[in-house]
């Protein structure tokens, strides 16, 4: 025999239903099951509301009934899920199915992010991107705007706006600088370094970044490498060996250009070159000449060819190795 059935004021229930209560609060409130309560509404003649309209029932704060719409009212202000179901006192859970009840896009964590920044600062997403892009640092906008540098960096981010990389950071920072405080600034980098000598790694490093910046492209370096170009040779403009950079490379020449008044096995530091590139299997040439009066390139068509003689004696003759030879603009030898 089936134990009797729990009383129920089926008018009480109807009359709640049809101000909100869902079928599943009204379950839980009477300890019943959903199909005693559709049957009482059913015999009422209620007609039963479709999941869309459903109304959610927190399993907190003995149960508080929230609608659908109202769930997706407050998320469409930028709230995230989490601060709408603390403010609905329901669980996320909740929230979540209402919204996908409703057919609510949800949005991705960093845009819940970029809105609670618009909310809570007053702030465009625009507005950072904007003053980033004019030179402001993301630390300098996480401390004007009182909150964390990675919120600043999540904005940016959303924006399409790509992290600025150290070196780009710190010329865009000298740049807004005076020249007397980028004089101070270079003052105590020069003292941290005075009397410390690069180590071979560092020198290089710095051969290699030289070898596409045209700064260093000295006065004659571009006449020679056309010259050598124009007769066929592979050339290399800024060559890094080790730690120096060769100004016309064609192996197995390293062409030099000289333009001191001093000859060039006379200063430690070129001869010390030399020896280095002499044990890498460069045959150095050295093009020594000044500056004419002008201040122009002073090369002759002597020593043009007597450079190009140079180079294709080394190239069909490989026991010429580990020497080096000085050439005048004339074309003559210099003793």
């Amino acid at each position: 025999m089936a134990p009797p059935r729990k009383p129920l004021n089926a008018d009480d229930i109807v009359r709640r239903y049809l101000a909100g209560a869902s079928i599943t609060a009204l379950t839980r409130a009477e300890r019943v099951g959903k199909d005693r309560i559709r049957e009482i509404l059913d015999a009422a003649g209620v007609e039963r509301r479709d999941a869309g309209a459903a109304v959610a029932v927190s399993r907190w704060n003995g149960g508080v009934d929230v609608t659908a719409a109202e769930v997706a009212t407050l998320y469409r202000t930028g709230l995230p899920t989490t601060e709408v179901a603390q403010q609905l006192g329901v669980s996320h859970s909740t929230v979540s199915r209402l919204l996908d009840e409703q057919g609510v896009p949800r949005r991705s964590p960093s845009e819940d992010a970029v809105a609670k920044f618009v909310r809570t600062t007053g702030v465009t997403a625009e507005e950072v991107a904007r003053r980033y892009v004019s030179g402001e640092s993301e630390k300098t906008l996480a401390e004007a705007l009182g909150v964390w540098r990675s919120t600043i960096r999540i904005v940016l981010t959303n924006q399409g706006i790509a992290a600025r990389g150290r070196s780009d950071a710190q010329g865009l920072r000298l740049a807004q600088l005076s020249a007397e405080e980028r004089k101070r600034l270079a003052s105590f980098a020069n003292a941290a370094r005075r009397g410390q000598t690069a180590s071979a790694r560092e020198r290089s490093a710095k051969a290699v970044a030289r070898v596409d910046n045209p700064y260093f492209t000295g006065l004659g370096e571009a006449e020679i490498a056309e010259l050598l170009r124009a007769h066929g040779f592979a050339v290399e403009p800024q060559r890094a060996e080790g730690p120096y950079n060769i100004d016309v490379a064609t192996w197995p020449v390293a062409v030099e250009v000289h333009r001191h008044t001093t000859h060039p096995m006379r200063q430690t530091r070129i001869r010390e070159r030399a020896v280095y590139l002499a044990d890498q299997g460069w045959r150095v040439l050295y093009v020594w000449c000044n500056r004419s009066a002008a201040g122009k390139w002073c090369f002759s068509d002597p020593a043009a060819d007597e450079v190009i003689a140079h180079i294709q004696r080394a190239q069909t003759d490989p026991s010429s190795v580990r020497e080096y030879r000085v050439v005048r603009c004339t074309g003559q030898d210099a003793p």
